[in-house]
């Protein structure tokens, strides 16, 4: 099943666009890296893995301490 979570860019900006589970899915992600500065502190998401609906660009979550 795909999370209905779409990511996509014009250009000049990025949209996401989701249900609320697929923006509540977003929101565990981003979540799940924070303090984390080991390589685990990275999360993929793109359609291949089914965490994204087709049509959207690939999307790395990553937490930095400095960014």
């Amino acid at each position: 099943m795909t999370i209905p979570l779409r990511i996509t860019s014009d250009g000049s900006e990025i949209r996401i666009r989701g249900s609320e589970e697929g923006l509540r899915y977003l929101a565990e992600c981003c979540i799940r890296v924070i303090g984390k500065i080991d390589p685990s502190g990275h999360f993929h998401l793109m359609p291949e893995m089914n965490n994204l609906m087709e049509g959207s660009i690939k999307t790395v979550i990553e937490y930095s301490q400095n960014p």
